[in-house]
């Protein structure tokens, strides 16, 4: 039997999905399944023995971002749904398509293989853009966690050598998992966040920071000290856009331009 180019597949496959179904829908994930994508306003990536997970294709956009990350990416795709850019958060105008990846609890372990996942569905973005490893602080001596990282990024840019890789800034938050010191936690979060989007800037990627999420501000932020509320999301949201736009039109890889 004859070979079927990857592209080809891709395509077929999002033309009989987008025939099947009318709208996105966050869907419980059973661990038995595998990956499938719905149409081109929404899809749902699911992997073995993962929680739910959301994302979203545009198959007319030409420049693909992929978010990949924890619970924050997860709750942000859900929040930009209601936006009036929707879940390509207006930059449908520039020709890119965001496709969102979230899984709840996800550590960085996770990573490399949820990218190799991706890979199998859908064609490799421009931008890869990766918010995850605040869920290790604390379970993770410090130093082991920034080099695992920065091993896996390594491994990840091989996988995709065109494709930038942009470090999300990991949020502050004002309750921690492993330590009821959360000025000390919030300390080694920022030497992360230093440590690897100092790493990944000198290796031609890209860094974006949420400069206006402030763990003081309570308001940013769920009673659960960690998740963001409706006004954390805008914010999160607000600065990807700006982001994703700066870096495709002006090449400067570092939102806000100073860090």
């Amino acid at each position: 039997m004859p070979k079927i180019k990857k592209s080809k597949r891709i395509a077929e496959r999002r033309a009989g999905l987008q025939e099947s179904h009318q709208e996105a829908h966050v869907i419980e994930q059973h661990p038995k399944e595998h990956p499938v994508s719905s149409n081109r306003d929404g899809v749902l990536d699911k992997s073995p023995g993962q929680a739910p997970e959301v994302a979203v294709l545009n198959s007319e956009a030409e420049f693909h971002v992929w978010v990949v990350g924890s619970s924050i990416v997860k709750r942000a795709f859900v929040a930009a749904r209601n936006r009036p850019g929707g879940v390509c958060l207006g930059l449908q105008r520039l020709g890119i398509n965001i496709w969102w990846q979230g899984k709840g609890g996800m550590v960085w372990l996770d990573m490399y293989k949820k990218i190799k996942t991706l890979l199998k569905v859908n064609d490799k973005p421009q931008y890869l853009i990766l918010h995850c490893g605040a869920n290790d602080v604390g379970s993770t001596p410090l130093k082991s966690l920034i080099q695992n990282i920065k091993t896996s990024l390594g491994k990840i840019q091989l996988l995709l050598p065109n494709t930038k890789i942009i470090w999300s800034q990991l949020l502050p938050r004002r309750q921690w998992r492993y330590s009821v010191d959360v000025k000390a936690m919030n300390k080694s979060l920022k030497r992360l966040n230093s440590s690897i989007a100092a790493e990944v800037v000198k290796n031609g990627g890209g860094y974006i920071k949420y400069q206006d999420i402030n763990p003081i501000d309570e308001l940013l932020f769920e009673c659960d000290g960690v998740h963001l509320s409706q006004a954390g999301n805008e914010i999160f949201l607000n600065a990807i856009c700006a982001a994703v736009e700066q870096f495709k039109t002006t090449g400067i890889f570092v939102y806000p331009k100073l860090y």
